[in-house]
C-alpha cells in the first residue's frame, strides 16, 4: 500500500497544482463512480478502491474513498471538484500506459478491528483533512462505526507479489474511507493533542 499511495498522493499534488487558474476548462464529466463504497463489505471496498487506483479514469471513485462527502461537496461548491478529477485523471491515464501489468489484490490476509483509540485517531484524521475545504468542520461532524487494518497480498506493476497494510474505516452515513497508513502509525500520528496542535497552526495562517 505505500507504493499505492505514493501514486495516488504524487497525483493529488500534480492535480492540484495543474488546476489552479484553470476552472474554466473542466469538462465536468465523471466516467465512473463507486460501487461498493457505500454498501459493500470492508474487502470489496478494498478491491474496488485498489482496482480503481489503476484504472482509468476513475479519479471520482478514487476521490470517493479519499474524502468525506462533505468535503467533496465542499470542492464541488468552490468549484474545483471537476478540474481536480480531470487533472486526477489525467495522470493516473499516463501512469497506466506506462504499466505492463496492471497490479491486483491476490488475497487478504487479515482484518484486524481498530481499538478505540484508534477510532479516535481515525476520526482525527479525517477532521484534519475536512476543515481545509470547512473551516468549522469538527469532531462532531464524523463518527467511525467501524474500522479496520487489513493485510493483503497484491502484485505490482512487475507482477512481484508483496504484502500491504492498509486502514478502512466506515463513517456513519458515508461509507467506507481509505486512510494510507498502518495502525500503529495512525494512533501516533493523529492523536487529540496533534489535532488540535495542527488546528492551531492553520489558524494561525490565516
Amino acid at each position: 500500500m505505500k507504493r499505492l499511495m505514493t501514486i495516488l498522493l504524487a497525483c493529488m499534488i500534480m492535480c492540484t497544482f495543474g488546476a489552479c487558474g484553470k476552472k474554466e476548462e473542466s469538462s465536468k464529466v465523471e466516467i465512473k463512480e463507486s460501487v461498493s463504497q457505500k454498501d459493500g463489505t470492508y474487502e470489496e471496498a478494498l478491491r474496488e478502491f485498489f482496482d480503481s487506483t489503476y484504472t482509468k479514469d476513475s479519479g471520482a471513485v478514487c476521490y470517493s474513498y479519499m474524502k468525506l462527502s462533505v468535503a467533496v461537496e465542499a470542492l464541488k461548491t468552490l468549484g474545483e471538484y471537476d478540474v481536480l478529477v480531470d487533472s486526477y485523471n489525467n495522470n493516473q491515464n499516463n501512469y497506466i500506459d506506462l504499466m505492463d501489468n496492471k497490479p491486483e489484490i491476490t488475497s487478504i490476509i487479515e482484518a484486524v478491528p481498530l481499538t478505540d483509540v484508534q477510532k479516535n485517531a481515525a476520526e482525527n484524521y479525517f477532521v484534519y483533512d475536512t476543515v481545509f475545504y470547512i473551516p468549522d468542520f469538527s469532531k462532531d461532524d464524523v463518527e467511525v462505526t467501524e474500522a479496520y487494518e487489513i493485510k493483503y497480498n497484491a502484485t505490482g506493476i512487475t507482477g512481484k507479489e508483496t504484502e500491504e497494510l492498509v486502514c478502512l474505516a466506515r463513517i456513519q452515513d458515508d461509507g467506507w474511507k481509505i486512510i494510507p497508513a498502518d495502525a500503529e502509525t495512525l494512533e501516533i500520528s493523529y492523536t487529540d493533542e496533534a489535532l488540535e496542535k495542527a488546528l492551531d497552526g492553520l489558524k494561525a495562517e490565516k
